[in-house]
């Protein structure tokens, strides 16, 4: 009886000492009915909604959330975004939700600002030249007149003009909106050994936003790969990704619109990051001069938005998302701004191995 138990201390023992070589797998959170009901209410005041996917975005109307995703007539239904039927995007296959809203607000801000402060000057301006010299009350009513006049005709302006506003992912802080963070998910029965770093779709359309993206790419891995110590996790590296990718006749163009689950498979990995490139601006030479001439030192020579995610194999299901915004100054290259971005997200990494507590 006594080597029986032992046995089974043994073998208790030894099924320990493995469950905890491997990290535990990250799951995306599922948004609560209550975080939904509030995007919801905000998709409903928006005549257009818009949608960030690894294939682009898509813009529709009358659009519904739902625990399986955004609903609406028209939302086509692509192969491409694996969408489950016509009409339907399910939240994994969404990078970041846009809604379309006009300028009102800011133009009557910023016009009530400028002509407030013109008639502030002008009130202290006529206070001085008036017989009783009653500056301030002059100057008051000068502001309040202008502030008044300038938010009106801010807002006149500022109406026709639409503008998208994010609404999903919410802002850090924010939890009025469903945010997916990673946490940790027993369900998973795939722990997550090592990830590769897909190349991403660049949806900027702008000239030498492919060249940013591969920079970008480059700079997550090098940045991940230097602090490996503190990961649970190994980083595959580009060169690897890329030949099994050149295996498998995919570019890289065609690779960073892959279904998740797929492109996992011809990688090898536990895991993949992809997500687009939304915006890039690269200051043009003749901008570089007027900078320089003009001295101004930090002005700033290339800028990019992306959004990104991390998907889990096999199922492809979404476990952390960032959007990020980063900036490098005026004699930057792609180089330094692909280090900036990838330090962002080695910030952020959520296969972090958590701090000793001595």
């Amino acid at each position: 009886m006594t080597t029986c138990r032992s046995r089974m201390v043994l073998v208790l023992a030894a099924v320990l000492v493995l469950a905890a070589s491997f990290p535990t797998p990250a799951h995306a959170q599922r948004s609560d009915p209550e975080a939904r009901a509030a995007l919801a209410k905000r998709i409903t005041h928006s005549t257009h909604v818009r949608f960030l996917t690894l294939t682009g975005h898509i813009e529709a109307r009358n659009v519904r959330v739902t625990a399986d995703g955004f609903a609406s007539p028209e939302i086509p239904a692509t192969l491409q975004d694996s969408l489950s039927h016509f009409g339907l995007l399910p939240w994994d296959d969404v990078l970041a939700v846009d809604v379309q809203d006009n300028q009102a607000a800011r133009g009557a801000i910023g016009g009530g600002m400028a002509f407030g402060i013109v008639g502030l000057l002008i009130g202290f301006a006529g206070g001085v030249a008036s017989p009783e010299g009653e500056v301030g009350s002059w100057s008051l009513k000068g502001a309040a007149a202008g502030f008044a006049g300038g938010a009106v005709l801010g807002g006149l302006i500022g109406a026709p003009q639409q503008r998208w506003v994010r609404v999903y992912p919410a802002a850090p802080g924010s939890s009025a909106m469903p945010r997916q963070v990673a946490a940790a998910d027993s369900a998973v029965a795939m722990p997550i050994r090592v990830i590769a770093i897909a190349p991403f779709a660049d949806v900027s359309k702008r000239k030498n936003a492919d060249q940013a993206a591969q920079r970008i790419r480059e700079g997550i891995v090098r940045e991940l790969t230097l602090h490996s110590d503190a990961n649970t996790v190994s980083i595959q590296t580009v060169e690897e990704t890329d030949r099994r990718l050149r295996e498998a006749a995919y570019s890289t163009a065609t690779a960073s619109h892959l279904p998740a689950a797929e492109i996992c498979r011809l990688l090898g990995s536990d895991a993949v990051m992809m997500g687009a490139i939304t915006r890039y601006h690269q200051k043009s030479g003749a901008g570089t001069f007027m900078s320089v001439v003009f001295l101004q030192p930090a002005t700033r020579g290339r800028e990019v938005e992306a959004d990104l995610a991390i998907y889990a194999a096999p199922s492809g299901r979404v476990v952390w998302r960032q959007h990020i915004r980063k900036a490098t100054g005026l004699f930057t290259s792609t180089a330094t701004l692909g280090n900036a971005v990838g330090a962002a997200v080695a910030e952020k990494f959520p296969y972090t191995r958590e701090p000793a507590h001595e």
